[in-house]
């Protein structure tokens, strides 16, 4: 499936409603999992069924997660207007910035977790013991 167009909500909606239609699965589907891209969620208001739930794909946010942890992505810089006054200020130009600035709090949350790997160590090592006494 490709777009000519940009890849708006009500575009992607019409096209998934249409295959999904053509292959004779729409009325049976209950979730679409999906990437937490900006134009994703909204899609589904674009649905003529109403109660299709969206499920956002753990393993795109756990590369997401891990991605920003290393510092791989970097947020682009912003174009910059000066007023009258020589004051700069930044402008959004790009669709993407909610999402990079997802990206931004999420590397920010990483940064700041803390992991008890005691009470991980304690915790696996319990459930291995259980393990070992059911089987023997």
């Amino acid at each position: 499936m490709t777009f000519e167009e940009r890849h708006y909500s009500i575009i992607i909606a019409q096209e998934i409603e249409k295959q999904l239609i053509h292959l004779g699965l729409y009325d049976k589907l209950v979730t679409i999992t999906c990437d937490g891209a900006y134009n994703m969620r909204p899609m589904f208001t674009y649905f003529s069924r109403r109660n299709i739930k969206y499920i956002q794909c753990v393993a795109h946010k756990f590369h997401l997660v891990i991605c920003n942890s290393l510092n791989l992505w970097t947020i682009p810089k912003k174009k910059r207007n000066t007023t009258s006054m020589e004051e700069t200020t930044e402008v959004s130009t790009d669709p993407e910035d909610d999402e990079n600035e997802s990206q931004a709090t999420l590397n920010q949350m990483i940064r700041t977790m803390s992991v008890d790997i005691d009470q991980l160590v304690n915790e696996n090592n319990n459930t291995g013991n259980e393990t070992n006494d059911t089987s023997q």
